[in-house]
């Protein structure tokens, strides 16, 4: 066959708009994928391997996916076509081979680099279109990067809501207080508690329970909940957040005192459901050994009298003027007899003293707590009667009973002290949520100021390229022309001629930049004078390939400074660059995205699960621990320079106690990942991990043929090919055989 000639037209083009274009057309673009564009057989050859993906659906026959269906000559047609053009290309005939694709950010990268632009991690890409991996099997390959008419309709939405965010920080930030007796409770069963501060709220003790509501969200942003929460015990608890059922935060619970945890998440303006669970804690629980009953020292043989007499005398008293009358006066006697009540396991706690039996003293602890209720009750008769408020009754109380008060809560917090330290319920009192946040300092609240009346770009144009240069030049992440800035200037400039305010005209101004190609794509100039030969990066283009390599977005300030000053050339100076950059922090998202694409795991506990009924144990706490080892271990040889055979053969690895449960291994209590040494050397490695060992098995058995690929494939770098043709097939029961 011929070489194919890059300037012949598409010659089953006919066919196509025959049964493609109706799904892959002007229209509809199925998967992303629009076929109607290519005209010659050049530009099929330039995007061979989407076209490879094609000659597959057609040779399957599964594109087209409905009817009507080509003809036998028409399928071997179009494969005979595709086939020969794609499979049949002879290189010296085209023009460039050896020039690559302008890659688009991924979303990754996008949502990554508008977080480092406007000083806000919004994710305002979240909407987008997972990536597909490319012939390498990563989602950056540029061939695979490019952009449909419905991907640039979400870009617009993504760069609106960008900068409206930036807007919002000029309002007033929403403060908002969810008293959680006023909140739902997903068992109607459930009653509120009064805890031992008289405050009020539910308590959450299995992890189906659930605490909810609904928020308005007046702007997309960063948002602030703080929950004052407890334990029951004075063990540990924590809780999560889950938002319209999305998991967006947890936090732990230390003790049984209250105290105010926080977690901070985007959220998009409109309403949510904000729900909240109990979940285990990160701290091991501290259980002592306890003695026998007998062996704590004995109480007095008439320990109930003494309970008897010292109730009254110990007990709180309550404030009267002597006038009181019905009803208030019984409302009062109500009240002297609940608090005479909640004074006797008080009692029983001294009696009992610092060396008696733990398990009594948590008893009468409890009773303390369940007591509080009838009290609380009574109170709240007295107060509506007098019509005060319950901070003014507590006042008056307090001041007629200092000394009293204050041996019950020297007391209480003895009997906390003994008890055996167990995991608690999670006790919440109130649930603050405050945003957008952002506004205060750095470059959030710069941009934020542009915005206002009296800022520089608002009183003069000089102001207004001053800011907008600085912008556009970052955005592009290289020296911007005057004529670059000055096409957003104009954007400025019509808006203002529309009658739109100065906040109105920047918006649409921003929003542009962050639209523009230029800040889409990472584009690399071609010299004027280059022609056909090889030229050499810029040092901006090498600032920008070293920063979205190893940190999935744009260069930072002193990749910035460097570029200018045309260091980046100089070898120590880039490797200098290089150690710094995989220190930071950044190279997480790296270090992570890479290692889950190589090795197949990054789906785990998304999409792909063991089958639940025969792996109830899988859970998506597990799951995250499992990908958490293997990226660790990638980082610790990554960053520290290790034999690459460390990866496969390693003595030690990263565990916390989900994973060390999991594999059988004791002696990890904490929730927080830590280097373990192993002492079985087969499960060292990353073909010894659960991430790697579950990615590579079928939902329901592990699947030695799926292993073997992988290896070969992944680890050995070699194509496994077509099976043999008398290779033969497994029996249907070959997976249940044993022996």
């Amino acid at each position: 066959m011929a070489a194919p000639d890059p300037e012949a037209p598409v010659e089953i083009r006919p066919l196509m708009e025959k049964y493609c274009f109706s799904c892959h057309g002007l229209e509809k673009q199925k998967g992303d994928l629009r076929l109607d564009g290519y005209a010659k057989t050049a530009h099929v050859i330039r995007d061979r391997d989407i076209w490879l993906d094609v000659l597959e659906q057609l040779e399957t026959r599964e594109m087209p996916s409905k009817k009507p269906f080509p003809t036998d000559e028409e399928y071997e047609a179009m494969i005979a076509w595709v086939d020969g053009i794609v499979n049949e290309i002879d290189w010296d005939a085209i023009k460039h081979p050896g020039h690559v694709t302008i890659p688009r950010l991924t979303k990754v990268e996008y949502n990554r680099t508008v977080a480092d632009l406007i000083g806000l991690g919004l994710e305002p890409g979240r909407d987008f279109s997972e990536d597909g991996e490319g012939k390498s099997g990563f989602t950056n390959d540029r061939d695979a990067l490019f952009i449909t008419p419905s991907q640039m309709e979400k870009y617009f939405d993504a760069a609106e809501r960008s900068i409206e965010s930036i807007m919002a920080l000029n309002a007033e930030p929403m403060k908002k207080r969810f008293e959680c007796e006023s909140m739902f409770m997903t068992e109607a069963s459930m009653k509120t508690s009064t805890f031992p501060d008289d405050s009020e709220g539910y308590v959450l003790s299995r992890g189906q329970m659930t605490l909810y509501d609904s928020v308005e969200i007046p702007h997309d942003g960063i948002y602030r909940f703080t929950v004052r929460a407890r334990s029951t015990t004075n063990g540990p608890t924590g809780g999560k957040l889950r938002i319209n059922d999305v998991e967006s935060g947890e936090f732990d619970v230390p003790d049984g005192d209250f105290g105010e945890f926080v977690i901070e998440t985007f959220l998009p303006e409109g309403s949510h459901q904000m729900a909240w669970n109990v979940k285990g804690s990160n701290r091991p629980s501290n259980q002592p050994k306890l003695k026998k009953p007998e062996e704590y020292p004995p109480l007095p043989e008439n320990a109930d009298e003494i309970i008897d007499a010292e109730s009254p005398r110990n007990a709180p008293d309550t404030p009267r003027t002597g006038d009181e009358k019905p009803p208030l006066l019984g409302y009062l006697n109500n009240y002297d007899s609940a608090q005479s009540g909640v004074q006797r396991p008080y009692e029983w706690i001294r009696l009992i003293g610092q060396d008696g039996d733990p398990r009594e003293l948590e008893r009468f602890h409890g009773f303390i707590l369940d007591r509080m209720k009838i009290v609380n009750e009574a109170r709240a008769k007295v107060i509506k009667f007098l019509g005060i408020s319950e901070e003014e009754w507590n006042r008056r109380y307090r001041e007629a009973n200092e000394a009293k008060l204050a041996d019950r809560e020297k007391l209480f917090a003895m009997a906390e002290s003994r008890i055996v330290v167990r995991p608690g319920s999670l006790a919440i009192d109130r649930i603050d949520v405050e945003g957008p946040l952002g506004g205060e300092s750095g470059r959030a609240a710069e941009l934020a100021g542009w915005f206002r009346d009296g800022s520089p770009a608002s009183k003069t144009k000089e102001g207004l390229v001053a800011d907008l240069t600085g912008f556009v030049r970052r955005a592009f992440r290289r020296p911007v022309y005057e004529e670059e800035v000055a096409t957003f200037v104009k954007i400025y400039d019509e808006a203002k001629d529309r009658g739109d305010d100065h906040a109105d005209a920047l918006r649409q101004t921003l929003s542009a930049v962050l639209v523009s190609p230029k800040f889409l794509f990472r584009v690399e100039e071609v010299p004027a004078k280059a022609g056909e030969k090889a030229f050499a990066l810029n040092d901006w283009e090498i600032a920008s390939r070293l920063s979205y390599f190893l940190w999935l977005t744009m260069p930072d300030d002193e990749l910035f400074a460097l570029a200018e000053a045309g260091k980046l050339h100089d070898p120590e100076v880039l490797e200098a660059q290089i150690d710094r950059m995989l220190t930071d922090e950044k190279a997480d998202a790296f270090l992570a995205a890479f290692a889950g694409q190589w090795l197949g795991y990054e789906s785990l506990g998304v999409s792909v699960f063991p089958d639940e009924k025969r792996f109830p144990e899988f859970t998506a706490d597990l799951a995250r621990s499992m990908k958490a080892e293997t990226q660790l271990w990638f980082a610790e040889v990554f960053r520290q320079d290790r034999p690459l055979i460390d990866l496969i053969d390693a003595k030690e690895t990263f565990l916390d106690r989900t994973l060390a449960r999991h594999y059988g291994i004791n002696g990890v209590r904490s929730q927080v990942m830590q280097r373990v040494a192993l002492k079985d050397r087969k499960r060292g490695g990353i073909l010894g991990m659960g991430s790697v060992l579950t990615a590579t098995s079928t939902p329901v058995r592990t699947s030695p043929v799926l292993r073997g690929v992988w290896v070969m494939e992944k680890v050995l770098g070699e194509d496994p090919g077509e099976p043999l043709p008398n290779a033969g097939e497994l029996p249907g029961d070959a997976g249940e055989a044993r022996g």
